[in-house]
């Protein structure tokens, strides 16, 4: 077979190169509905846009803000799904004059009163504001430069849990008296 045919099929084989988001997946302590999106890998800042754009069920997305360990483990379980994948997270430290492990927030201005940060995080690594924004691995949270590249995850909040149905429930909504 001719080399350029084979380059060909193999090229015709290959996934497009596009976002590819996951499906939504509901927690339903809380409602809301949490997308991985494995683009190519994004900046920080190109992540929060891009999240802020998205939408799940008329309800507008955002970066993914983690505010309880259950919140935590549930996405570990379910988006992460133990795989070693790392996502930028709605964590930003808006001054680069603070130190460290000072003046963390959340894009949606949620109190900043859980943390998941990995051992020795946050450190500012490559020196002072050099590591501004957050991402989280399969076992916490890390500070590293927004300028970086990683997928991220998305959050829709907006709507209340869906109640499980069951065959008994839908009968009873239909049954004649």
């Amino acid at each position: 077979m001719h080399a350029a045919k084979v380059v060909a099929i193999l090229l015709a084989l290959l996934p497009p190169f596009a976002v590819r988001a996951e499906s939504p997946v509901q927690w339903l302590a809380n409602g809301h509905w949490y997308q991985m999106v494995m683009d190519s890998a994004v900046t920080w800042e190109s992540a929060r846009v891009s999240a802020e754009s998205m939408v799940w069920m008329d309800m507008p997305g955002h970066l993914v803000t983690v505010n309880s360990q259950e919140e935590y483990d549930f996405l570990a379980a379910s988006v992460w799904n133990n795989r070693y994948i790392y996502g930028w997270i709605g964590a930003f430290q808006d001054s680069p004059s603070l130190p460290a492990g000072e003046g963390w927030q959340w894009v949606t201005g949620e109190p900043w009163d859980y943390t998941r940060w990995c051992s020795g995080e946050p450190n500012d690594y490559y020196g002072p504001g050099s590591e501004d924004c957050g991402d989280m691995y399969p076992g916490g949270w890390n500070d590293t430069g927004c300028g970086g590249w990683a997928h991220f995850v998305v959050e829709y909040e907006g709507v209340t849990a869906v109640e499980e149905a069951s065959w008994s429930t839908i009968r009873a909504l239909y049954r004649t008296r």
